[in-house]
């Protein structure tokens, strides 16, 4: 790790490095100047089983902020779902969920967000590459829908470029796409899992409404479909994040080079 910090901050005495340190921003743009094979240092086995440690340790760290994010989430579309004109809600639904992203995200990666004052890119950010990739997804789940899951795993850490590296929508795909790239099947395997989870318990939430007769429009369905919504969206950032801290050093990883 030594030797791959001296080459980041080309050739500095420690002296140098040390005084480098004091600035995160320039220290930052030295290591992504440098060469690192790839231009990435992977600081955790990427591997299915390190990604769903890394994730439960996302969300274990943060379980308060994950469970209320959850709920809130489910509450204010149940509440929704409850007017008769829905469609006028879409805009006001997805002006709040980037906001939530972001700062959810936000909150997670506290130890990885490069200082950059102000942030150039951060909701309509999120919304383009949202935008990219849902449909580059969609393309790929219309064909045996395996392909829009792969898309899924390779564009996961998007969300966390754009909060903690501060990169355009399209930019922040790009480099997903290129950080994800050795880790690829391991990746899809984790979404695969993710996402047949969601499968299994839209389908015991389907079943439940049947059996007990409870209707269409049913606080019961109402809710549960909300829930699995909240959870989808959650569990995906906090993938997202658990991948990427995988792959980026933290701040304090940093700090801990040149203590």
């Amino acid at each position: 790790m030594g030797g791959c910090v001296s080459g980041a901050v080309s050739g500095c005495a420690v002296d140098q490095a040390k005084a480098l340190f004091q600035s995160p921003h320039c220290l930052y743009v030295a290591i992504k100047q440098a060469d690192f094979g790839g231009a990435w240092m992977q600081t955790a086995e990427i591997s299915f089983g390190g990604v769903m440690s890394q994730c439960a340790e996302v969300a274990r760290a943060r379980l308060g902020l994950t469970l209320a994010t959850i709920f809130l989430i489910t509450a204010g579309f149940s509440l929704l779902d409850l007017f008769p004109n829905r469609s006028a809600s879409a805009v006001p639904s997805l002006i709040v969920n980037l906001y939530v992203q972001y700062h959810f995200v936000k909150a997670l990666l506290s130890d990885n967000i490069i200082p950059s004052q102000p942030r150039k890119h951060k909701y309509g950010s999120l919304f383009l590459a949202g935008l990219l990739g849902g449909l580059g997804m969609l393309a790929g789940t219309i064909l045996l829908v395996l392909p829009g899951i792969f898309l899924m795993a390779r564009w996961s850490i998007s969300t966390p470029f754009i909060v903690a590296e501060d990169l355009s929508g399209s930019a922040a795909l790009k480099a997903s796409w290129d950080a994800t790239f050795e880790a690829r099947w391991a990746l899809f395997a984790v979404f695969v899992a993710f996402c047949a989870g969601l499968g299994a318990l839209f389908v015991a939430v389907i079943l439940i409404n049947v059996t007990f007769d409870f209707g269409q429009e049913s606080l019961f369905l109402s809710v549960a479909t909300n829930f699995l919504v909240s959870l989808c969206s959650v569990g995906g950032w906090i993938l997202g994040v658990g991948i990427y801290r995988g792959l980026r050093p933290s701040s304090n990883m940093l700090a801990g080079v040149f203590a």
